[in-house]
Parts: C-alpha cells; structure tokens; sequence
C-alpha cells in the first residue's frame, strides 16, 4: 500500500514542494491591496506583476523538464528550490516596481521545475496503478498551499506588515531543500528503503532506466495528438486555477467589499475542499479503472466529467450571495484539482 510503505515520504516530499511553491503565489495576491496602496499602483500594474510570473514560468518548463532527464531530480529541485525561496525573501525588500518585477520573474522561472520533477518521481516512485492516487497527493500541495497560508499570511499582513510576510514564507524553502537532499535518491539508491519495497517498484516502474533521451524527442512528442490534448486541457486548467490564484482575495476585498481576514478565509474554504475531493479522485481514479483501461488512457473520460463540471465558475457574477459564491468557487477548484 502507498499509504503505509515507505514511498509515501517520497510523496509527501512532493505535496510539500507544491505547498510552498504555491504558498508563495498566494502571498503576493493577499498582499496585493497593501502593496497596490503603498505604492499608489493601479489594477493595470498589479496586473503586470501577476502576469510576470508566467513569463519566465512558461519559457522555463522545458528546460527544467530537460535538465531532469540529464541531471536528475534530485539536484534539479535543490538548485530551483533555493532559487525561488531567495526570489521570495527579495520581495520583501523590493523598493519599487523594477524591483518588485525582478524577483517575480526569478520567482516564476525557478517555481516551473516543480511539475516537471514531479511528475518524473511519479514515474521512478511509484507503479502505474499507483500514479493517479501519488500525482493527487502532490497536486494536493497547490491547493493545501493557498489553503493554509491565505489566512496565515492575512494575519502575519496585518501583524508584520507585507515586507515581512515574504521573507518568512520565503525562508520556509531552504528547509525542504535540506530534507530533499538528505532523504531523496532513486529507488535503486535509496538506503532507508526496505528491501522487499525496492523490488516491489523496481519490478513495477522502469526508474533504473539510465538511457538518455534520443535526439529529436521534443519533436516526436510534438507530432503526438496525446501531447495536444494533454497541452490543452493543462492550459485551460491553470488558466482556471490562476484566476483565483491571483485574483480571488483581491475580487473579495474590492468587488465584495469584504475584510482582509474574511476575505483570506473565504479563499482558504475552497482549497481545502479542493485537497480532500482532489485526492478522493485521484483513488477513484486508480480503483475505477483496470490495468488495461490505464494503458489505453481511460482516465480521460473522468477529466471530461471533472472539467465539464468546473464551469460552474461561470456563475459567480450571478449570484448575491457570498456563501452561494464560496460553494461555486470551492466546486470548480475541487473539479479542476
């Protein structure tokens, strides 16, 4: 069982990467009516800086995905991990928007690692009837992330001020990064694992594989319909996802005219719902389908089911009432998740 071997520190390794990873995203959208006033800047530059972090984010994926392939995971998230916790801390000291722009565009190309390494450890760690429930845990991180830290830093705002805020959830990462290397190697190598455990996903995955990629790979995956569909539905969903990201505590406070407190928590709700259900579906997944039903890629009819649903978030500005709203939100990001 994933939950009781030993892999499951491999996986809660991973939650806690995206937690803080997305933590970090969090903090800038919590604080952005602080920052926007201190700085007398309107939506259109809070904009720019929300969108910044894709730039980078974007134009690094691949690269970050190759250097996996070449290097391995293990270095990979240590050297982007310590990157985006100093991006993080040098936001608090950033005095004006170049500044301010700097360190998001270090933050946004150092954070678009985590996926990429992810989903590859996925791969090493863990079989395949096993990688619906193990890539649910992760994915639960970006959602238990905003979940948690959206009042916490609230509070830390309104305590500390929003220069603080970031250099505290900023050094949080430098811990992971000792964890991950002290504990994390591949199942070949790893020392703590127990025998029995390492032939069982030895046996199960092809993570003793040392050939590197042939030449012209991104090519070949390029000319794959699969990759398209994959590239589409990823696109939509973080383009859901990173609506309320970025948006939604600042959509309460200025479009719902609610408190910086009630507005942390009435972003916080829905993530929470969204790591309980996310991982609910994540085992359904893995126990719905057969062996066979996984290799032909079955599970698409599910996320047609899941992304079918998450248009609910097309209602929100229908509705009066802030509860109908936090039950609308919390459907499409449990539906995205």
């Amino acid at each position: 069982s994933l939950w009781s071997g030993q892999r499951f520190y491999i996986a809660a390794l991973l939650f806690l990467n995206l937690f803080i990873n997305f933590m970090h995203r969090i903090n800038l959208s919590v604080a952005a009516p602080a920052i926007a006033r201190e700085f007398s800047w309107d939506a259109g530059k809070m904009g720019l800086l929300f969108s910044s972090y894709q730039w980078t984010y974007c134009l690094l994926l691949l690269f970050w995905g190759w250097m996996s392939d070449r290097i391995g995971t293990r270095w990979v998230n240590g050297l982007s991990v310590t990157i985006w916790s100093t991006a993080g801390i040098l936001t608090g000291v950033a005095t004006g928007f170049g500044s301010m722009l700097a360190t998001r565009l270090a933050l946004g190309g150092a954070e678009a690692a985590s996926f990429p390494t992810s989903g590859k450890v996925v791969r090493q760690w863990f079989p395949a009837n096993e990688r619906g429930l193990a890539t649910a845990i992760f994915n639960a991180g970006t959602f238990a992330g905003p979940a948690i830290s959206a009042p916490l830093i609230a509070w830390l705002l309104l305590k500390e001020g929003w220069r603080v805020s970031f250099m505290i959830t900023g050094s949080v990462g430098y811990i992971w990064v000792l964890l991950w290397l002290t504990f994390f190697r591949k199942p070949s190598e790893c020392s703590w694992l127990p025998e029995a455990e390492r032939n069982y996903i030895l046996a199960q995955t092809d993570s003793q594989s040392t050939a590197s990629p042939p030449k012209g790979t991104l090519f070949r995956l390029m000319g794959r319909k699969t990759m398209w569909g994959l590239f589409l539905v990823q696109g939509c969903c973080a383009y859901t996802m990173l609506l309320f990201l970025f948006w939604l505590p600042s959509y309460l406070v200025q479009s719902r005219h609610m408190s910086l407190v009630k507005a942390s928590w009435f972003t916080s709700v829905p993530y929470i719902v969204a790591v309980i259900l996310g991982v609910l579906i994540g085992k359904l997944s893995d126990s719905v389908l057969t062996h066979e039903a996984i290799k032909q890629g079955k599970r698409r009819n599910l996320l047609i089911v899941f992304i079918l649903m998450s248009g609910v978030v097309l209602l929100t500005n229908m509705v009066a009432n802030e509860y109908v709203l936090l039950l609308l939100v919390s459907i499409a990001l449990s539906c995205i998740s």
